[in-house]
């Protein structure tokens, strides 16, 4: 994890050092292509693979100063044998709960990360949820937490239960990705959350509205299901771009409330 002014150095080291880009072409798209990315993949002839990450989170949901923000704790720990850098757990909850978030949960392995650090004594609640607050991510934390207490059993410590103040919202969205846990392996479980969880898990007003914002290009582009909500004849099809906020507006307003 490294800031995004630091992408050219760094993957011009590791290029040195034996790696090739395993996504991107070459490095003159690197310009254009670090904006709009989190990560850019790596691997080694021998097999070996290397992440190079600038963001935690995705950028359509819009947490802002990431990933500095998070970088601001260090502790020392030690790791085969030698003391390395590493963040704190309490800045791990934040962060996995991001990524948990991204995957929509699709695997028991994200839920464990989070019962994991729960059943650590002695961390920092305060500062958890007055980060959690400080960003947004409050019921995004909450959901993590309540599907790690059940089905993992953990127990969430008081402090942070209350300080969360875990609303509805962040119950039915628990409940639903725990249904879906018990249900035939999705193979596809690393592949981004779709835009409306994302959305729903957002607890403020104005975080909702960047995402939006965000996302409203790609909104704005009519597509097949546009097309079948209102058929009309091959010459009248840029009349689908008035057609699209309407069928987007009735579906909002038919689909099943929480």
């Amino acid at each position: 994890m490294i800031l995004e002014r630091d992408v050219p150095r760094a993957q011009d080291l590791i290029r040195r050092n034996g790696y090739d880009f395993a996504c991107l072409k070459d490095a003159s798209k690197l310009a254009e292509y670090v904006p709009i990315n989190r990560e850019l993949q790596f691997y080694r002839s021998d097999g070996t693979r290397l992440e190079l990450h600038w963001r935690f989170a995705l950028q359509l949901a819009c947490v802002k100063h990431d990933p500095e923000r998070f970088l601001q704790r260090f502790e020392m720990i030690s790791l085969a044998g030698a003391q390395v850098t590493s963040l704190p757990l309490e800045v791990y909850l934040l962060i996995l709960s991001m990524h948990g978030t991204k995957h929509k949960w699709r695997q028991l392995k994200l839920i464990c990360d989070i019962a994991e650090i729960l059943g650590q004594p002695d961390l920092d609640w305060r500062y958890v949820l007055r980060e959690a607050h400080d960003l947004g991510l409050k019921r995004m934390l909450a959901v993590g937490i309540l599907l790690a207490e059940d089905p993992l059993e953990v127990v969430i410590p008081a402090e942070l239960a209350q300080g969360l103040k875990i609303d509805r919202t962040a119950r039915v969205l628990a409940a639903q990705i725990r249904r879906s846990l018990f249900e035939e392996p999705d193979k596809n479980w690393h592949a981004q959350a779709d835009y409306r969880f994302q959305f729903k898990i957002r607890e403020r007003l104005r975080d909702r509205a960047s995402m939006l914002y965000r996302d409203l290009p790609s909104k704005l582009v009519p597509e097949e299901r546009d097309r079948q909500f209102l058929p009309m004849p091959e010459f009248l099809s840029s009349m689908y771009y008035l057609i699209r906020p309407f069928r987007l507006a009735w579906e909002r307003m038919t689909e099943p409330k929480f």
